[in-house]
């Protein structure tokens, strides 16, 4: 990610591929969940194998926040669409190199003051 953002400011891709999901929606089983709590009793690769099995139940919602989340470059998400209660729907994530944030944030104040942030859709669209 250092050389692409050699090249390139701003890393540009949807929060996620579908409409938000409801809370709770892709929970991690609780299995998963209480080996996570224990994982610093477990060896090295036992605790790569449950970081990737995380990684991987959350896939399935076609989530691309990971690269950011694996690579610790800093990132900022934010809603372009909302339904008629205000429930973020749809959503972008700008992905800057590592101590660019002043980037993320001047875009954002940028999107937001130009009015391309939280539009509404109609639930009948929806």
């Amino acid at each position: 990610m250092a050389v692409f953002h050699e090249a390139y400011d701003i890393l540009l891709t949807p929060t996620v591929a579908d409409v938000t999901p409801k809370h709770g929606q892709f929970a991690l089983s609780e299995s998963l969940q209480n080996q996570l709590k224990q994982i610093a009793y477990f060896d090295w690769p036992k605790q790569q194998e449950l970081i990737w099995v995380m990684f991987a139940d959350s896939l399935d919602w076609t989530s691309f926040t990971q690269r950011a989340n694996l690579t610790g470059q800093p990132s900022i998400s934010l809603p372009i669409y909302r339904n008629a209660d205000g429930l973020s729907l749809l959503g972008v994530q700008l992905t800057s190199a590592k101590g660019r944030e002043d980037l993320l944030l001047l875009l954002a104040k940028q999107m937001e003051e130009s009015s391309i942030l939280c539009k509404t859709l109609s639930n009948s669209v929806v």
